[in-house]
């Protein structure tokens, strides 16, 4: 069963943290146009909005703890492996 207002706030989610790493990424100097504004005011709550919604997803998940952690150390691994290659990643 799918819920649409929890799929639209990961997707809320997921695409605040893509901005804030993607000015990492560009290397986008702080300054006082709307797009640093914009990116200011996500960073950090995006982070924590992914993580309280990756609760509420494991919590609505009931019996598929092993299937999560096999997906938690995958994407740690990838996330890792990837830090070599591209520092501002969203995995690691």
């Amino acid at each position: 069963m799918r819920l649409d207002g929890l799929d639209l706030a990961r997707f809320a989610a997921f695409a605040g943290m893509v901005f804030v790493n993607f000015r990492l990424a560009a290397q986008v100097v702080p300054g006082d146009d709307i797009y640093s504004a914009f990116t200011g005011l996500l960073e950090g709550r995006a982070a924590a909005l992914f993580v309280v919604l990756a609760g509420v997803g494991f919590a609505l998940g009931r019996g598929e703890v092993r299937g999560t952690l096999i997906r938690a150390g995958l994407l740690f691994v990838l996330g890792m492996a990837n830090m070599v290659l591209f520092d501002a990643d969203i995995l690691h």
